[in-house]
Order: structure tokens, then sequence, then C-alpha cells
């Protein structure tokens, strides 16, 4: 009979129990499948929400830390089903996890949550990134290239909190997605419904009246662009 994890320890004030399961389900050989008759995505919210406090008030550290391991476990487990040039999205969510935690606690180096060289070297790491800081293409680099977007916005987070400085690949990677976004009147390769979108999405046209029949909401999620 394959491993089972029991969703309902995630409802629980705490996360020892569900930490504990998850730990002894991955050892058994289980893997967080999308799509699985566990509900990984809604886990992998709540333990993000959990480690975040909301609602409520802000978890102390012990309990941050191991909602957000939870978070990142799975997050990493689910990756492993997939090839990885399609595991950036889900990969970028456990950053995201990362970056929180360092913001609210510091940067503590070999930590496996909290430690911002390990975060750096992911994000310079990706092939988008890497392309962005090669090419110093402007525009259209703020909404062609999605890692180098996703990964900007988590280190725009980080140096906001002082937890590390706009230098380097990190400050030329800020800076080229800041004049990319300033540039006026720029135009994208996409047209129609999708090029107004993009063009929402990254500032450069308001959104249309609610009276246009054509009209749709638009709303921003960090780090999902």
């Amino acid at each position: 009979m394959p491993p089972t994890f029991d969703e309902s320890l995630i409802s629980r004030k705490t996360p020892w129990a569900a930490l504990a399961a998850l730990e002894r389900f991955l050892a058994e050989g289980g893997r967080c499948r999308l799509p699985d008759i566990t509900n990984w995505i809604g886990i992998v919210f709540t333990c993000e929400s959990n480690a975040d406090g909301e609602p409520g008030p802000k978890p102390a550290l012990h309990e941050a830390f191991a909602w957000s391991q939870l978070a990142i476990q799975i997050r990493e487990a689910m990756a492993r089903e997939f090839p990885q040039a399609q595991t950036v999205g889900i990969i970028t969510g456990a950053m995201w996890v990362r970056a929180n935690m360092i913001v609210r606690f510091g940067n503590y180096p070999g930590d496996p949550i909290c430690d911002c060289d390990k975060l750096i070297g992911w994000a310079l790491g990706l092939p988008g990134v890497k392309e962005a800081l090669k090419t110093q293409e402007i525009p259209p680099i703020s909404y062609v290239n999605s890692d180098a977007r996703s990964v900007e916005q988590i280190l725009s987070c980080l140096v906001q909190a002082g937890r590390i400085e706009a230098s380097g690949d990190v400050g030329r990677l800020i800076d080229l997605i800041a004049k990319a976004k300033a540039v006026p009147n720029a135009t994208t390769p996409f047209q129609g419904e999708i090029g107004d979108l993009v063009d929402i999405l990254v500032g450069r046209k308001g959104r249309r009246s609610a009276d246009d029949p054509s009209s749709m909401p638009v709303q921003w999620v960090e780090g999902e662009l």
C-alpha cells in the first residue's frame, strides 16, 4: 500500500504533527504529484499562510520555521515530478517563503531556509536571468522574460528590507527591470487582448473602464508573473 499523508494535520494550531508526517511520507517513497488525491497546492498555501500568521498574530520563530519547512519541502517534492524546465514557478514559490522568513528573522548563512546566498545563487543561476544580464535588453525584459521579473521582485523585497545590497548582478538586474518599466511608449511583441494585459501588468497602460464590455479584472499576484 503506497504511503499517504493525512491532510487534517494541517488544520492543527501547531505544525509538529504535520511536519513529522510529511517527513515519514517522503522517507517511505511518497510523492507529491499534481494532480493527486491529496490537495498539495491547498496544503502549501495553508502552510505559507500559517508561517506568515495570516490571519492572526505572527507565529513564534520555531513555529514559523516549521510551517515554512513544510511549504518548502512540499514545493520541492512537487517540482521533482516535472522536467526541470517546468519547475521554475514551483521553486519560485519556495524561494518566496525563504525570502519572507529572511525579511522577518534575518540572514543566517548555512541555514536551510534563511540563507541569502542560497537564494541569490538560485536567482542568478536561472537561464532567464542569465540571459537578461547578458543581453541588457530594455525593453522588453520586464515582461517577456518571466524568470527575470519574478526574481527581481524577490531580490527587491530583500533589498528594501535591508537584508541584501543592490550591488553586483543583483543591482544590475533590479536596475534593468526598473529602466524597462520606465521606458515610455514601449511596444510589446504581443497583440490584442494578450498585449493589452501585458501592458497593464507592467504599468504601460491603465485598466479599461468598467463600461467597456471587454473589460476584465487584473490582479497582480506577487511572484507569479
